[in-house]
């Protein structure tokens, strides 16, 4: 289960030896940490899953890019891991307004309608 669910675009991937951070500025917060710019540390072997697109070739590609990141706090290093099994993927542009919809309908569900106790006449 992700700790933090975001939606947000790369602007400065740094590789390192065991692991590569990605640097990402929000576009939406799904869950958890919502930071306007936040780091995850994948792998940097994808045979570690580490997410390709970080991990492999260039990732001149990458900045700039959208994703859609479910990562997990790691209580050890302190850092918000991301992996290629995890879900995390790239958005394409054409599907950025769904992703969007989708969340403002999450969110317009939660909507707090008063306390239920106070309501209740009891």
């Amino acid at each position: 289960m992700a700790d933090t669910v975001v939606l947000g675009i790369v602007t400065k991937v740094k590789r390192g030896g065991r692991l590569t951070t990605i640097s990402v500025k929000s576009v939406t917060c799904f869950k958890g940490d919502c930071h306007s710019h936040l780091k995850f540390r994948t792998p940097s072997q994808s045979a570690s899953c580490g997410l390709g697109d970080f991990t492999e070739g260039s990732v001149k590609d990458a900045v700039g890019s959208m994703y859609l990141l479910y990562s997990i706090d790691d209580p050890e290093i302190k850092k918000k891991l991301v992996y290629s099994c995890s879900g995390t993927k790239r958005i394409h542009d054409i599907a950025v307004p769904g992703v969007l919809e989708i969340d403002m309908l999450y969110k317009m569900s939660w909507v707090d309608e008063g306390d239920d106790d106070k309501n209740s006449g009891d």
